[in-house]
């Protein structure tokens, strides 16, 4: 009896943490940065060769690609939450910066942000603000 009850909470057990679900949302970027970034007034140094309009797209897995918008998050439900997921963040179309990254077992949830100072991406626990 006491080995059925075992086993029954480990099913159970295991069927919930089949159906979590992982969600990733990324922000929003400043329309300031798609525009030139630290480059706001208009003038690049003379070693950057890239247009001053920036296009960012990211990718997860091999999901689609997702144009970053400047007036709304967007969010990725759905991937797994056992699995390590990889992230691609193009600039113009141009591969720029990729990661791996797992979900841990306090948040099923994680923001995808620029850093505008830097031009840098990075992941935090938590929903987009």
């Amino acid at each position: 009896m006491k080995l059925k009850y075992f086993f029954s909470i480990i099913f159970i057990s295991l069927s919930i943490i089949s159906l979590a679900q992982g969600k990733i949302c990324i922000a929003k970027i400043d329309a300031t940065v798609s525009a030139g970034g630290i480059y706001q007034t208009g003038v690049k140094p003379a070693n950057e060769k890239e247009p001053l309009q920036k296009i960012f797209d990211v990718q997860i897995d091999k999901l689609k690609k997702i144009r970053v918008s400047e007036t709304k998050s967007i969010c990725i439900n759905n991937l797994s939450i056992t699995k390590k997921h990889l992230i691609k963040i193009y600039r113009n179309n141009i591969l720029k910066e990729s990661f791996w990254f797992t979900f841990d077992k306090n948040s099923y949830k994680k923001c995808l942000r620029q850093n505008g100072l830097y031009l840098t991406w990075m992941l935090s626990d938590g929903a987009c603000r």
